[in-house]
């Protein structure tokens, strides 16, 4: 599994850091395997709000117009999530997506590009 290491996540959640995961489910799965196989109770800190996972699958079909991301769309999904995390206390928030890595195949260069910016 290529991206952050699990290590790091659990480091990162035990300072009192948040993380928001915008990944493939199989993505999910795995990284929330690794953090439970590490000893991390993904349970608990997923009741405090402090691990967030959407799904990119869905994230994408919420903010796709006409074949390419619409930007206010993605952030009226995103901004809220951070926003509650803030509100909760969580100075330090932590991303990892793969939407783009989600797209590529689907989309046209255009679309990708455009969720990059």
């Amino acid at each position: 599994m290529s991206g952050p290491s699990p290590g790091s996540w659990v480091a990162r959640l035990e300072q009192g850091e948040a993380a928001v995961v915008i990944a493939a489910a199989k993505r999910i799965a795995a990284l929330t395997k690794r953090l439970i196989e590490t000893g991390y109770d993904v349970a608990s800190t997923n009741g405090q709000g402090a691990f967030v996972t959407l799904d990119a699958e869905r994230c994408l079909a919420t903010f796709m117009a006409d074949g390419v991301p619409d930007r206010a769309v993605f952030r009226s999904v995103v901004t809220p999530i951070l926003d509650r995390l803030r509100d909760a206390g969580y100075k330090k928030l932590r991303l990892f997506g793969e939407l783009v890595n989600v797209l590529w195949p689907h989309k046209s260069d255009a679309a990708t590009v455009r969720l990059e910016e």
